[in-house]
């Protein structure tokens, strides 16, 4: 007898009997390649975000984003790879972004089958590329320097105008995007920035409220919490008396560093 008995069911047919952990252990695999798969579309699609991240910290995204597609019950290979792809190219989350409402359009009906679903959310994206263009070096850091510009001009706004004047500086950025975008998706930026700076004095506060929010602008509304850009969130880190300062430095660091890939300079080390 070649199968054990208790392997048997009547008639002597064989029976497979697969332990959960066996199970785990193949998913384990399939996701690991699925992964891999991933790593390669995100250097293909999104090449210049890629290059400037380190390989522990594209899969860091890529999982973050396989992850957060399912929260829309999204579980084919198809959806998940355009979720995962557009995490890449606009932002993990994209998904929820004022500057994309069609994003969120797409995802929102949570009983339509996701294939349908997927081809929304591609649609609009497509829409959205085809009106504003993908993403280039060259562009990310002529918008990086410009909010640098801004930082050390020392144009801060008073109490109760950091709203008027971060919307002027988002309009400075990209005036394109901005009028794409609409006025009330980036004020919905303004409000994030500011609750995010909430507890800052005053007198850094404004700055970094108009930083912060062209920081989403550019990156997308939660930039200070993507770990496609964590030296965002490490800048609103620093110590309070010198985080402006930090910050801006940031930024002409990483403007340097666009303009570097625009010129097809290899990155010392990725992201940070």
């Amino acid at each position: 007898m070649l199968v054990p008995e208790r392997f048997q069911c009547g008639g002597g047919v064989p029976v497979l009997r697969v332990r959960d952990t066996q199970v785990r252990a193949f998913e384990q695999v399939a996701r690991a390649a699925f992964e891999d798969e991933m790593v390669l579309l995100g250097r293909a699609s999104a090449p210049h975000r890629c290059r400037l991240l380190t390989e522990v910290a594209l899969r860091h995204v890529i999982q973050h984003a396989i992850t957060r597609a399912s929260t829309h019950r999204f579980t084919q290979r198809g959806p998940v790879r355009l979720h995962v792809e557009l995490a890449l190219l606009l932002g993990s989350g994209f998904d929820g972004d004022p500057q994309l409402p069609w994003a969120a359009a797409a995802l929102g009906v949570p009983d339509l089958d996701q294939s349908y679903r997927a081809e929304a959310l591609h649609r609009g994206a497509c829409a959205y590329f085809e009106a504003l263009g993908r993403e280039t070096p060259g562009r990310t850091g002529g918008m990086l320097e410009r909010l640098a510009a801004f930082a050390e001009g020392a144009r801060v706004a008073g109490p109760g105008r950091v709203e008027d004047e971060a919307l002027r500086v988002m309009a400075a950025l990209d005036a394109e995007k901005a009028t794409y975008v609409g006025e009330a998706s980036l004020r919905q930026l303004v409000a994030r920035a500011s609750g995010t700076c909430g507890g800052l004095p005053e007198a850094s506060r404004s700055a970094s409220v108009v930083m912060l929010a062209g920081l989403m602008f550019v990156f997308g509304h939660q930039c200070d919490e993507d770990a496609m850009h964590p030296w965002i969130a490490a800048s609103l880190g620093a110590e309070e008396a010198s985080r402006g300062e930090v910050l801006v430095g940031a930024i002409r660091r990483w403007a340097a560093r666009w303009r570097d890939e625009e010129a097809g300079f290899e990155p010392p080390g990725g992201n940070p």
